[in-house]
């Protein structure tokens, strides 16, 4: 399978997983500070048996340093995707995690020297202008600053300094031992909540208790999934072009929209999207500027 079909296979997961986690969130467990400690134990678990699997891939001490300190940023934005998925439709928060690319680029004009084209400043615009247009109120028209978009547009701050830390390791690295350590530093970030805030704890110890077993292995699987995606979205970045990857892989968000559309109109008491012909037409819009954009933004 060339890139193409990798980041298709890896932005369609994404799409699955945040559905799963909307499910889980809100149906069953009901509290998002129990969920960031399932999926440490899965990403902890996982980096393990990778590194065990792929020979023991050791990293320089300072790669190393670097790779699980982008494992615990992971986490600790996933805490805070938790909480805007409980406030928000699957399909728009997913249009939000778009804005991540280009503040990458942006954190590697001020850190890593790089420079903008016209072209790129274009693609900004592009982006954070569809960004915009889905925040817009459906009912009044007007822009709503809502705290799901907070939310992510921290989480996609966090994210992009993980990616651009990435880029110091990457070179001198399989992007294997970069998944396997990052993996790890999965674990030790979700340790670090659970032992440094008592809420955090509380309310793993609660969920675990109450939840069947057939609900921690949809969180167990569904985390397993995510590492699976993140692997594939890395190794279509060691071979493909970088513009067209980041392009193909902001495909999440049709896949988002499809599947909320489908999930609300079979299953209207599990899901509720919104899927008014003019909202979907709305954001449909949106996300193929964005898309644009995105490509415009990592192309010279």
């Amino acid at each position: 399978m060339n890139w193409i079909g990798i980041t298709f296979l890896s932005a369609g997961f994404f799409a699955v997983i945040s559905f799963v986690d909307k499910f889980v969130l809100e149906k069953k467990i009901k509290d998002h500070r129990g969920m960031t400690i399932y999926a440490a134990i899965v990403g902890l678990v996982i980096g393990s048996l990778l590194w065990l699997v792929t020979g023991r891939p050791l990293l320089s001490l300072i790669d190393a340093m670097i790779v699980i300190f982008t494992g615990m940023l992971t986490i600790w934005s996933m805490a805070l995707y938790y909480m805007a998925i409980m406030d928000d439709d699957v399909s728009t928060v997913i249009v939000f995690f778009q804005v991540t690319p280009v503040m990458v680029l942006i954190l590697s004009v001020v850190f890593l020297g790089e420079t903008l084209s016209h072209w790129q400043l274009i693609g900004f615009v592009l982006v954070l202008a569809s960004v915009i247009s889905v925040s817009l109120s459906g009912n009044e028209g007007i822009f709503s600053f809502t705290r799901s978009l907070k939310l992510i547009l921290i989480v996609d701050f966090m994210l992009a300094v993980s990616a651009v830390l990435i880029k110091f390791t990457i070179n001198n690295n399989s992007f294997l031992g970069i998944l396997c350590y990052e993996s790890l530093g999965i674990g030790f970030g979700g340790a670090c909540l659970y032992f440094g805030f008592s809420s955090v704890r509380s309310s793993f110890k609660k969920s675990y208790l109450l939840i069947g077993r057939n609900v921690f292995l949809i969180l167990l699987l569904n985390e397993g999934f995510y590492v699976f995606a993140k692997g594939l979205m890395f190794y279509a970045f060691s071979i493909g072009p970088t513009a067209l990857v980041s392009a193909v892989g902001s495909t999440q968000v049709f896949f988002g929209f499809f599947f909320g559309a489908v999930l609300t109109f079979f299953l209207p008491t599990i899901f509720k999207e919104d899927i008014r012909r003019k909202e979907l037409f709305r954001k449909t819009i949106a996300a193929c500027v964005m898309v644009f954009g995105i490509w415009l933004a990592h192309s010279r």
